[in-house]
């Protein structure tokens, strides 16, 4: 019979000390952290049990985030961040930036103004620091992907609340609020969405092309309490 042939790491054990050897300073704290007894001898060690278990957990927390990172955040602004300076270039950005900056947990913010004062890609570095550096879950679209979302439950009539799962998250983002036809249809789902955010303390950070008077007449149902 010919042998098994395994892809299963293999790892031999340092040989144990006769002589107990002085603490060392943890690679993670910097405190003394004790040799271990082991098969009657000693073994040096590096790092605490629980600082290890810290590090490798903040290690995966990050991996987990930069995945979210690329499964959500369009190529072209990945990797920004709310302390780039390349992004301070015109006013627009700089009001952006800061108005951000101040974000609290569960604060809703509407970033206003026309076309290509930055409204994205403040968005999309805000996105990225509250997952990369807070490890907070974002849920990141476009109106018109929210929109596509809520059509897609409706033709798979699986039974759950869309609504629910968009207000999951510490943050929902929408890009791009206002430039969707305001069917009466979406018009009551946005309102709905805007409602329980605003009952439910859930954040929403949105951003438009819109004016407030323009963003409140196109959704008459939630746009005063969007810019109340």
């Amino acid at each position: 019979m010919d042998p098994v042939s395994t892809n299963i790491p293999r790892y031999e054990m340092p040989e144990p000390l006769a002589v107990k050897p002085p603490p060392a300073d943890c690679s993670e704290c910097g405190k003394p952290v004790e040799p271990g007894a082991f098969c009657g001898g000693w073994l040096p060690r590096s790092v605490h049990d629980e600082c290890r278990w810290r590090r490798d957990e903040r290690a995966q927390r990050v991996a987990n985030a930069e995945k979210a990172i690329k499964e959500i955040i369009p190529s072209a602004y990945r990797r920004m961040s709310l302390a780039d300076d390349s992004m301070r270039s015109h006013r627009g950005n700089r009001v952006a930036l800061n108005t951000l900056r101040m974000w609290a947990p569960g604060q809703s913010i509407i970033l206003e103004g026309p076309v290509g004062t930055g409204k994205t890609a403040a968005l999309c570095a805000f996105a990225q620091d509250q997952m990369r550096h807070s490890f907070r879950t974002v849920q990141w679209y476009t109106e018109a992907g929210v929109v596509g979302k809520l059509k897609e439950h409706m033709r798979s009539g699986e039974v759950y609340d869309p609504l629910a799962r968009l207000l999951s998250s510490h943050v929902l983002v929408i890009d791009d609020i206002g430039t969707a036809r305001p069917t009466e249809w979406w018009v009551e789902q946005f309102a709905d969405l805007i409602d329980r955010a605003y009952s439910n303390e859930r954040a929403v950070v949105l951003s438009t092309n819109l004016s407030q008077r323009q963003l409140a007449d196109h959704f008459p149902y939630s746009g005063e309490r969007l810019v109340s």
